[in-house]
């Protein structure tokens, strides 16, 4: 795909240089992480919270992640199983999917 930037150059003591140029921007990759689902809304520190995404792209990797309510990063799982945190409060989980990369 390619898409056309302007670019505008000046200082000063010049009055503005425009420039445009093409860039190629190579599509590498297309994750989808789904539309994130919990078990259940009101849930008991200690007991299980299980979340999943329905529609995620399952040729990458799904991670989820459950966060607090200032958005510290408190679990991570694979499975979209987690432990209620303590204490009573208000969590979020996010799902993240990405592809794996090889390194040489």
């Amino acid at each position: 795909m390619q898409q056309l930037h302007t670019v505008t150059v000046s200082d000063a003591g010049c009055p503005g240089f425009t420039a445009e140029t093409v860039v190629n921007v190579n599509n590498c990759c297309s994750p989808e992480a789904g539309n994130t689902t919990v078990s259940s809304s009101n849930i008991c520190p200690g007991t299980n919270i299980t979340a999943t995404a329905p529609g995620f792209n399952n040729a990458y990797n799904q991670t989820y992640i459950l966060v607090n309510s200032s958005g510290t990063i408190l679990q991570i799982s694979s499975t979209g199983t987690f432990t209620a945190p303590s204490p009573c409060g208000i969590y979020t989980v996010y799902s993240y999917n990405y592809q794996a990369i090889l390194l040489p």
